[in-house]
């Protein structure tokens, strides 16, 4: 396990975040931040641009859809670090352009630069009551294959420092993957769970796994893959009561099969519906990741 106090100050990285003000993003920019890196985030709007400023990070005008107007600003950074997704109907194509042309040139960079990409939990597939580990298998939902495929290419580079992050179902107070039960729980008295009883969800807070994105940064060993999992498995039920004894609701949640939850939430239906189970082993014993948030039921009391 790494020393966490031995990180000097002159292993400061300076380091490009795409995707600087989403949700992970944000996150892992003011941890980094709080940890005395030098963090620039890539801004396609000027509303963007004021938010990352606001916060003390550098702006980095430019769009994921055409990093060919930003890519010759890529070699004043150490690392990047790419949290962005675009959630259209062509997020792979853009996010293969995206990383193909950042391969180009940071490969071609005269010292080693580092590149970490965000994969998920659903990479994974229905794991069960058997928690992944990140020498399990894939089994992707289709709507993300692409990522699999692309790490594969990304870690075949032998000039690259590159690593990958596998998030579990990222939530904090009533955001992230918690922000559409909790709608249900205001606007219509119910909770719907795409699923069943037995339906469980691998979880992270954001927070936590912000600061396995900058552990990674600081002490990742190249060509390696990382799960970020505060809660290893946990069933949606308890989820569901939780909330609804928040918001004084009856406990009876309504559960959805894929088919009539993907008219209202498109295809990402099939990832809510995958009963999942992960581990952070490796995070754990190579990178000294501790996880604050292991009980998502107090969070739930507590922050919401």
């Amino acid at each position: 396990m790494p020393d966490m106090n031995s990180y000097q100050q002159d292993n400061k990285k300076h380091v490009l975040i795409l995707g600087a003000t989403g949700f992970i993003g944000s996150a892992v920019a003011t941890e980094l931040v709080n940890r005395g890196h030098h963090v620039t985030g890539l801004a396609r709007s000027e509303d963007s641009a004021q938010k990352l400023t606001a916060t003390g990070i550098n702006v980095l005008k430019g769009d994921i859809r055409e990093p060919e107007v930003w890519l010759d600003r890529v070699e004043d950074f150490d690392a990047v670090i790419q949290t962005a997704i675009t959630w259209s109907d062509d997020m792979a194509e853009v996010d293969e352009h995206l990383i193909r042309s950042l391969i180009n040139v940071l490969t071609s960079c005269q010292q080693e630069k580092t590149l970490i990409y965000t994969g998920g939990c659903w990479a994974y597939g229905n794991t069960g009551s058997i928690p992944a580990t990140e020498n399990s298998s894939y089994d992707p939902t289709p709507e993300f294959s692409w990522m699999v495929d692309l790490a594969k290419e990304v870690g075949s580079e032998k000039n690259l420092r590159w690593m990958m992050i596998h998030p579990a179902m990222v939530y904090e107070g009533g955001a992230g993957v918690l922000d559409r039960m909790i709608d249900d729980a205001k606007s219509s008295r119910r909770i719907r769970i795409v699923g069943d009883k037995q339906t469980c969800w691998t979880m992270v807070h954001r927070q936590d796994i912000a600061s396995l994105y900058a552990l990674a940064l600081e002490h990742g060993q190249t060509g390696y893959h990382y799960n970020g999992a505060g809660i290893e498995t946990i069933n949606l039920s308890l989820i569901a009561s939780a909330l609804a004894k928040k918001f004084n609701i009856p406990d009876q949640p309504e559960y959805l099969t894929v088919e009539q939850a993907i008219p209202q939430w498109g295809n990402l239906a099939r990832g809510y519906r995958l009963s999942q189970a992960m581990s952070s082993g490796k995070a754990i014993a190579q990178l000294g990741w501790r996880p604050k948030h292991i009980d998502i039921l107090r969070d739930i009391d507590d922050q919401i």
